[in-house]
């Protein structure tokens, strides 16, 4: 380290881990999208970081609410929408599920021959889906209930 920097002096000693590509089209759909909250809503925005998403959004100042949603931004160089793979997908739904936040994504359709974009934010959920195999008890259900209600009744 440099004397009272507390900086690493070469930085190949170091390993670092880029968590996405540069893009300038991830750039100008982060600033569209920020940009319409901005102008409107009353939402307050602040970086998402520390919970693994863009911006967490707060319905009131920051000092004095908890933020309620996390907001992830997809970009797309082409003009469509992109496809996230289902593992980033679910990861950040339950990470923000165990946070108690709601888990938005947005994107910007930018077209531009016209110069112009449409912007889309929804909302995921994971669900539970009790009917697969392998949430079904297994054993003899029936023949449980029985012994027991038996076991109820002797008490």
């Amino acid at each position: 380290s440099k004397e009272g920097t507390g900086t690493a002096a070469n930085n190949d000693d170091h390993a670092t881990a880029q968590m996405r590509d540069p893009s300038s089209s991830y750039d100008l759909t982060s600033y569209l999208i920020f940009r319409h909250l901005q102008r409107n809503s009353k939402l307050h925005i602040a970086c998402g970081a520390l919970f693994g998403c863009d911006f967490v959004l707060y319905d009131g100042k920051r000092s004095e609410r908890h933020s309620f949603a996390g907001l992830r931004i997809y970009s797309s160089r082409s003009n469509s929408l992109p496809t996230p793979s289902p593992y980033d997908m679910t990861g950040y739904v339950r990470a923000m599920t165990s946070a108690r936040k709601m888990a938005l994504v947005a994107t910007a359709v930018i077209d531009e021959r016209t110069n112009s974009s449409r912007l889309a934010i929804c909302e995921l959920a994971s669900e539970k889906i009790l009917t697969a195999k392998t949430h079904i008890r297994k054993g003899h259900t029936e023949k449980r209930k029985a012994v027991e209600e038996l076991d109820m009744a002797k008490t």
